[in-house]
């Protein structure tokens, strides 16, 4: 494959396997702090490392040096295994780097992922960024299945289409747009580390569009969303209208990072929404194998900071598969 270095060092190699309302002024909103959120980007991706269930810490931070080092070096793009893909790693991506150090960086929830995905699904990957959950979902789904990626941010969408390219992923498609309640032109950032860009702010102008109109169009069923957008969760929430159906969807993970509370919409505010749609909410373990329990703090705790709204069939469907759901 022209142009790419394949690593020598490269990460481990990780297989599919079945699981054993208030709204206050903007000025005066503050983010609610963890220990780990005072922590620099570089500090948060060893912290990563070091709770991986499946990766030797030693072995991980030595692969995160590497990279460094290559960074300073030169050798970009260079091809990195990833499940049974490849990804194209472009210096000071972020991702790339968590890839190589350990695989599947977010191990419980791509775990969960691929245990709940089956040939024929469909998936949802709203800020898709370079395409590693959609790489992943694709590789469930199969030949007759669908996924469908959203990514505003011109740099990670170049990104993730030669992604898809290189794997030759024909089930994977991907609109370059934001989701928002209301359609139209939005500024953003276009971080080229891939750490999160956000609407709002930045001098990049992308179109908005609203994911139930762009569902109807394209005649899809999500079974799984999987929702990235750095505190705008609300607006991509609204946007999905009556599509946020509990009866058609199993979950949906969203990131709550905090950054919902640097914004004119709280977590609450998407929380009480996705509950009065038939969904409950849970945060899911770190480690394997797999717990849920349910969600009443103002935050998650961990390092991802990931939560899932189950629908009554996919607290069935996750119990079948051997996750262990508490306080239900």
């Amino acid at each position: 494959m022209t142009g790419f270095s394949v690593d020598p060092h490269e990460g481990p190699m990780i297989t599919n396997r079945r699981l054993e309302a208030t709204t206050m002024p903007e000025p005066e909103r503050t983010r609610p702090r963890r220990p780990h959120d005072h922590l620099p980007q570089f500090a948060k991706s060893l912290l990563m490392i070091y709770h991986h269930p499946e990766v030797l810490t030693l072995g991980g931070w030595s692969r995160w040096a590497y990279w460094k080092l290559l960074e300073r070096t030169g050798g970009f793009p260079r091809l990195i295994p990833f499940s049974k893909s490849m990804i194209a790693a472009e210096r000071g991506c972020n991702v790339s780097k968590l890839i190589h150090s350990c695989g599947l960086y977010d191990l419980a929830p791509m775990r969960l992922l691929q245990s709940v995905l089956k040939p024929g699904d469909h998936m949802l990957d709203i800020g898709a960024n370079i395409g590693s959950y959609s790489i992943l979902a694709a590789e469930c789904v199969g030949a007759e299945g669908r996924v469908l990626a959203m990514e505003p941010g011109p740099t990670a969408a170049a990104r993730w289409r030669r992604n898809q390219q290189l794997n030759n992923l024909e089930m994977m498609s991907l609109v370059q747009a934001a989701a928002v309640a209301e359609p139209g032109m939005v500024c953003m950032t276009d971080d080229d580390g891939n750490a999160g860009n956000r609407i709002g702010v930045g001098s990049v102008e992308v179109e908005g569009r609203r994911v139930d109109r762009l569902l109807d169009s394209l005649k899809l069923t999500p079974r799984i969303i999987k929702i990235d957008v750095e505190g705008y969760e609300f607006g991509v929430l609204e946007g999905c209208g009556e599509r946020l159906d509990a009866d058609h969807i199993s979950y949906i993970q969203f990131e709550a990072n905090g950054l919902s509370e640097t914004t004119a919409t709280p977590l609450s505010d998407s929380l009480d929404l996705l509950k009065s749609r038939g969904f409950a909410i849970y945060e899911l373990s770190e480690q394997l194998p797999l717990v849920m329990s349910p969600f009443h703090g103002k935050q998650p705790f961990s390092l991802t900071g990931n939560l899932f709204a189950l629908s009554p069939r996919g607290v069935a469907e996750l119990r079948e598969l051997g996750v262990m759901i508490l306080g239900n």
